[in-house]
């Protein structure tokens, strides 16, 4: 199995329709500036039906590459490709030496997308998953009437947040830094091998916070 940079595939949308379809298996933030867009509005992984104009999701295995920041980030949608057969051999394009870049795997569209934030912002995620895990626990003990669905970090006007989207509607908090040194202190994996693809997500803070 190999993913060529962008593949056209017929894409079955329902019994009577089919159409051609790109997959873009493979995206660079310096060589591919004109896709971005696309990319962090989500067309890239959805499609617009013909008839009815419903716009439906379309997930498939994509690799995004920051080669200034040294960090990859691959979407392999609900583990598709087993992990230990994961790699970035797999994906046209791809540099052949990765042991200075940081390598991360997602599983689902909003955790890929977070993760490009993160890694952009230039924060570690394994300690953004830390903190982000501590301020849900703090947030739930203060406000246990909310029932939160998710909770996303994102960069607010250079300031990063997190964001608890809760059933009736959402809030903002910062990312504190007494979080941040409480982290440290009891976390002493943060720094990842490279080179080496990782699944950082709220279970891998659960395990390195010993919850």
């Amino acid at each position: 199995m190999r993913f060529k940079k962008q593949a056209i595939v017929p894409l079955q949308i329902d019994e009577k329709s089919t159409i051609d379809f790109t997959c873009y298996h493979v995206l660079s933030k310096t060589k591919d500036t004109h896709l971005l867009e696309k990319l962090f509005n989500g067309d890239i992984f959805h499609v617009q039906h013909p008839k009815t104009n419903e716009r439906l999701p379309v997930m498939y295995p994509c690799a995004y590459i920051d080669e200034d920041k040294k960090f990859i980030v691959l979407f392999n949608p609900e583990e598709s490709i087993p992990h230990e057969q994961l790699s970035t051999s797999l994906f046209d394009g791809l540099p052949d030496d990765i042991s200075d870049y940081t390598l991360r795997e997602t599983h689902y569209l909003t955790e890929f997308y977070e993760k490009l934030n993160v890694l952009d912002y230039g924060l570690r995620d394994t300690e953004m998953e830390c903190v982000k895990l501590l301020t849900h626990t703090l947030f739930k003990e203060q406000y246990p009437e909310k029932e939160i669905v998710h909770t996303f970090f994102f960069d607010d006007n250079g300031t990063p947040s997190f964001t608890f989207v809760s059933t009736d509607n959402q809030e903002t908090t910062p990312y504190r830094q007494e979080l941040v040194d409480v982290v440290n202190e009891r976390v002493h994996t943060l720094d990842l091998p490279k080179g080496n693809i990782h699944i950082v997500s709220p279970h891998w803070a659960i395990k390195a916070l010993n919850l």
